[in-house]
C-alpha cells in the first residue's frame, strides 16, 4: 500500500448580492471550483503512482448571496514517502507538493488557508512475517499469494506501524457481486454476510498465531527482526 496524506483547505472571499452588486464579491466557491478543474487537468502530467483526489466539504447555502466562504478536503497519495519527501519544496510554506498545488490552483479567494494532516506511510512488508502468516493459513485450508502482484494504491496508518517495527497487513477477499469493490454499498452489504464474518474469523486467528509464534519462538522472533533491519525504507 502507499504513502497518503490529508489535506485541508479554506477558502475566504468576500459576500455581496448575487443580484444587486456581484461585481462588490469576491467568489470563495470559485476558488475551489478553480482548484478542482485545474487539479483534475493536471493528472494527465501526474506519474502513474500518483494520486490527488478532492471534495467539498463546506460553502455557503444562500443561492443569492456570493460565496464567501467554501471549505474542501484533499488527499494526495504516492508509492512511497521517500518519493513523497523529494517532492517538498522548502522554499514555499506549504509542507508539501500536494498542498502547494492546492493552493495556487485556486487563487480567486485572498490567501487560501492550507493544513495537512499526518501522513500514511507505505507499508515495508516483513518476508518472514508473511511466511508465517501464509503457513497458519494454510492450516484452515486457505491458500492465498504471500504478497500482492501489483501496489495496491489504498493507504493505511499501517504503513506508519511498518517503519518501526516488523509488520504485515493481511487482505482476504469476500464474495461480491461482480465489479463490486471496497467503499460502496453493495460491498457494505456483502461485509455483512455471514460469510463474509466467517472469512475474517479465519484470517483473525491466523494472524493471533503469527503473534503468539513471534512471542514463543525466538530463533522465528530474530528472523523477522532481521528481515525489517534489511528490507525498512530509511525514511
Amino acid at each position: 500500500m502507499v504513502a497518503r496524506q490529508y489535506i485541508g483547505a479554506e477558502y475566504r472571499g468576500k459576500n455581496a448580492h448575487a443580484g444587486g452588486n456581484p461585481w462588490a464579491g469576491v467568489n470563495a466557491l470559485d476558488s475551489f471550483v478553480a482548484a478542482y478543474n485545474n487539479i483534475s487537468l493536471l493528472r494527465q502530467q501526474m506519474a502513474p503512482d500518483e494520486r490527488i483526489h478532492n471534495v467539498l466539504l463546506n460553502s455557503e447555502q444562500t443561492v443569492n448571496v456570493i460565496p464567501a466562504y467554501a471549505k474542501a478536503a484533499y488527499q494526495t497519495r504516492s508509492s512511497s514517502i521517500s518519493n513523497w519527501l523529494r517532492r517538498q519544496n522548502p522554499k514555499v510554506r506549504y509542507p508539501d507538493y500536494g498542498s502547494y498545488i492546492i493552493a495556487h490552483l485556486g487563487t480567486i479567494a485572498d490567501n487560501p488557508r492550507v493544513n495537512s494532516d499526518a501522513y500514511y506511510a507505505d507499508i515495508v512488508l516483513n518476508d518472514t512475517l508473511c511466511d508465517i502468516y501464509k503457513s497458519h493459513l494454510a492450516g484452515y485450508g486457505q491458500t492465498v499469494a504471500k504478497t500482492a502482484s501489483e501496489i495496491a494504491t489504498a493507504s493505511t496508518d499501517q504503513g506508519n506501524v511498518s517503519h518501526k517495527i516488523p509488520a504485515l497487513h493481511a487482505v482476504f477477499a469476500i464474495p461480491t457481486e461482480p465489479g463490486v469493490k471496497p467503499h460502496n454499498a453493495a460491498f457494505a452489504a456483502a461485509a455483512g454476510t455471514d460469510i463474509a464474518h466467517e472469512k475474517a474469523l479465519v484470517v483473525g486467528k491466523a494472524l493471533a498465531l503469527v503473534g503468539f509464534d513471534i512471542l514463543t519462538k525466538d530463533k522465528m522472533y530474530a528472523a523477522v527482526k532481521a528481515d525489517w533491519e534489511r528490507e525498512k525504507s530509511p525514511n
